[in-house]
């Protein structure tokens, strides 16, 4: 992210960039380039309050326990701290977990960082580090 000048604007560009190729590959089930897209760290929190490391995190595809039907994203807000950026956003999701439907809307909150980025603010390239969907 281009946050080291503080810079809203270019914040909201890039994590609107980032969010949009995550619901990309939310829609397709695709593990690897999800794998891209988030932090080695990555905690989620999902929307009856369990939490998911980075590996479970992806293995709700590699398992084939998750299937998306529908994924549509929206971000709402973001605020810059820093390297981190914080959004909040909403879903319109249809998925089956393990045969069991699930259709609905849910708030999400995102924390992207610039997980790679050196001292001198050079090279790396904005992961999610966290994400919330609480039910809505």
């Amino acid at each position: 992210m281009t946050t080291a000048t503080g810079d809203p604007a270019a914040s909201l560009t890039e994590l609107t960039e980032l969010t949009d190729r995550w619901a990309d590959v939310e829609r397709t089930g695709d593990a690897d380039a999800l794998a891209a897209l988030v932090t080695d760290d990555l905690t989620t929190v999902g929307p009856f309050g369990f939490v998911l490391d980075r590996g479970q995190w992806l293995d709700r595809y590699r398992g084939g326990d998750l299937v998306t039907y529908a994924f549509d994203w929206t971000l709402d807000s973001i605020r810059v701290h820093g390297d981190t950026v914080i959004g909040i956003g909403h879903t319109r999701h249809d998925c089956a977990h393990r045969g069991q439907r699930a259709r609905g809307d849910s708030r999400v909150t995102v924390v992207a960082v610039d997980a790679d980025r050196d001292a001198s603010g050079n090279g790396g390239d904005s992961q999610l580090g966290h994400a919330e969907l609480p039910p809505a």
